[in-house]
């Protein structure tokens, strides 16, 4: 059996016949251009996309420049884009001799990172494009509030996305404009080049409607310069026929898309991104995985055709550094390029030929690479001396996580327990598949525990617990609802908690307090074990000491991507704690570097070097002012000086402490007890 990525002639055979009827109407009455079936075509787009206007363009590459234009971008101007994109939407910037400025994107779910873009905005930019990639529709809410605040242009790319939804309205309603190719191969595809603009605005779409026609407001008479650019009446013929069909043919592929996600949930590989919040379209199905190249030559071997989109991001292209010399630094567009690989899910394929492509994938996988595997959800508890909660906080565990209808693992760490924790542990490993044991060789914290529990943990989903019963596992529920909404992190929030004011309370809010108001997460309450991540956004992390209490501020991920839910607060059944005014200047200490951190390491590291350096030099230049400062006002001055060498350096040492870190290896962990779930 030979299934390819995309077999247009089955479509083709199905709609065939109308085609030609429409065709030989043309013929019969040739009006190739300006006629019934464009005017037909955009009627219906923009009732279908519920806009104002579309206008009928020849080609995706002439939506992107000619929307691009008519937002009036052009020479010198800035237009923000994600790295990951296809190729078009950095011509269309160039061609308008306006400069793209590229971020990078989020790993979890491939879409622009916005705090990236926030950080790129200058007096310069002038609109943010955004790309609907795969047909997965980017989670809009914070750039369309970036794009509000600045005063900035929202261009969508929906190439890949004709029909998707995001929170119930189709994407191309959102942006100024909205930019759509209709070439061969998309959802909505003619028999040649095509493409469309829609836009809420009247202005612009009468000055689309110049620009694709040089200008030319009637014969002869040219009201600006444009370009030859329209859709022509033999395929805006087929893009009607096709767009009656296209909310049915998506569905299949929706269809398709849930029997793969199915069938692959169970195997160490990255799957589509989905939330409620989004309905894609998948015009294409694209898995991750390390072992992309391997898989790819093993499926071919099967007579299964896949493809990658696209293998090379835009900023690592030789035509980019050619035009501009030098190249950003985007991790995660180049580590996803390397690993993303496209599965046919095209609407016509058999249900024979579905089955074959997973019988090939989960085959790779199981046989070729003895995958192990992945649950659904994994529930990671950190022990430390808290043998008399031990059972009854797995008991309770058990009683949720059974009837959520999700394959589950609970890793238990002992952090180096003196008393029967350990032993306790391994009864409870023996007596259920379900539960692994990693034990750490002496007592090194929450953080290492944490670490530890990360490192082992298989499921898509991590919960996290504190081991001395204060959370309530009934509460794990509501922050899976939550996280289903399109969040990669909910952190329980104990707004009654059940503990002593003064000594505990209070300097938790001010700590919280501090670091909501220096790194802009809306977080409240971090010291909340009870958390709930997407296990991408957990990758390779490692925790020095004490660095657990910014979790999640720590992770590469947005202040839009982090929801608190409120949970229930219980009295700490075993093991101790300390907090207090200790823990508040822990935290100001830390600060800095945590800043810094979620920023880019690397450049922290470089920011808190010259900050020390200035430092110093200051230092000298106040002993040479010596002679003529006030004795107490220099003494002040020179303390504050020390103070802030004293700052800079601490948190350069935990920037390195941090770094350090990610290399932690599972040597530490000894006398781990593995069990997978059968």
């Amino acid at each position: 059996m030979t299934i390819p990525l995309l077999d247009l002639s089955r479509e083709i055979r199905e709609i065939g016949t109308e085609v030609k009827a429409l065709w030989d109407g043309l013929l019969d009455r040739p009006q190739f251009l300006n006629g019934a079936h464009v005017k037909r075509f955009e009627q219906d787009m923009a009732q279908f996309l519920e806009v104002a206007h579309v206008v009928g363009v020849g080609s995706g590459t002439e939506a992107l420049i000619l929307g691009l234009a008519s937002c009036g971008i052009g020479e010198g101007d800035e237009v923000i884009l994600p790295a990951n994109a296809f190729m078009a939407a950095v011509e269309a910037i160039w061609w308008l001799k306006a400069r793209p400025v590229l971020v990078d994107v989020q790993d979890w779910d491939g879409g622009p990172n916005p705090e990236h873009i926030r950080r790129c905005i200058t007096r310069k930019t002038k609109a943010v494009l955004v790309v609907h990639l795969y047909g997965i529709p980017v989670h809009l809410a914070p750039i369309l509030e970036i794009c509000h605040n600045a005063g900035l242009h929202l261009i969508e790319d929906c190439s890949h996305a004709h029909g998707a939804r995001y929170r119930g309205q189709r994407v191309g309603s959102f942006g100024t404009v909205s930019c759509f190719s209709a070439g061969v191969v998309k959802n909505l595809g003619a028999f040649g080049e095509a493409g469309f603009v829609a836009t809420p605005d009247e202005t612009i779409a009468r000055r689309l409607t110049l620009l694709r026609a040089h200008g030319q407001a009637e014969k002869n008479v040219h009201l600006c310069y444009g370009t030859n650019g329209r859709l022509d009446e033999l395929q805006a013929a087929v893009l009607s026929v096709k767009l009656r069909h296209l909310d049915a043919r998506n569905a299949l592929r929706r269809e398709i898309a849930q029997a793969y996600t199915a069938a692959f949930a169970p195997l160490d590989v990255g799957l589509p991104w989905a939330d409620s919040t989004r309905e894609s379209v998948f015009h294409q199905y694209v898995i991750r995985t390390p072992h992309r190249d391997e898989l790819r030559a093993y499926l071919r071997t099967r007579g299964i055709e896949t493809g990658v989109h696209y293998p090379t991001p835009l900023h690592l292209q030789p035509a980019w550094r050619e035009q501009y010399r030098t190249s950003p630094s985007l991790p995660y567009a180049e580590r996803s390029a390397q690993e993303i690989l496209s599965l046919p899910v095209f609407p016509d394929l058999t249900a024979e030929e579905i089955a074959e492509i997973i019988d090939g994938v989960r085959a790779f996988f199981t046989q070729s690479h003895a995958g192990v595997l992945r649950p659904a959800l994994s529930v990671v508890v950190p022990f430390h001396n808290e043998e008399g909660n031990v059972r009854e906080l797995h008991r309770e565990i058990r009683m949720v996580a059974e009837p959520l209808g999700k394959t589950y693992e609970c890793v238990f760490v002992d952090d180096g327990s003196s008393d029967r924790t350990g032993a306790i542990l391994d009864e409870i490993a023996r007596n259920d598949a379900r539960v692994r044991v990693v034990r750490l060789l002496r007592n090194q914290g929450e953080a290492a525990a944490l670490s530890a529990g990360f490192q082992q943990a298989r499921g898509r989903m991590i919960v996290t617990l504190d081991g001395d019963g204060q959370n309530d596992p009934h509460d794990i529920p509501l922050l899976l609802g939550k996280i289903d909404e399109g969040y990669a992190v909910v952190s329980g929030w104990r707004r009654q908690r059940q503990e002593e004011y003064w000594p505990r309370i209070l300097p938790s809010r001010v700590a919280n307090g501090l670091i909501r108001w220096v790194t802009g997460m809306p977080v409240h309450d971090c010291g909340c074990g009870l958390k709930v991540y997407r296990r991408e956004v957990l990758d390779g992390l490692s925790l020095p000491k004490g660095l657990h209490r910014f979790l999640p501020v720590l992770l590469p991920v947005p202040p839009e991507a982090v929801a608190e839910v409120p949970v229930n607060d219980r009295v700490r059944q075993s093991g101790s704690s300390h907090y207090g005014l200790s823990r508040v200047f822990a935290v100001l200490c830390d600060l800095l570097p945590v800043r810094d951190i979620r920023c880019d390491p690397g450049a922290a590291t470089r920011r808190l070097v010259g900050g020390v350096v200035l430092a110093i030099v200051l230092l000298f230049g106040l002993a040479w002012a010596a002679h003529s400062a006030p004795m107490p006002v220099l003494l002040l001055m020179l303390a504050l000086d020390f103070a802030g060498v004293a700052y800079l350096a601490a948190g350069y040492y935990r920037v390195q402490e941090f770094l350090k870190a990610q290399d932690w290896r599972v040597e530490q962990i000894h006398g781990e007890q593995a069990k997978s779930e059968p």
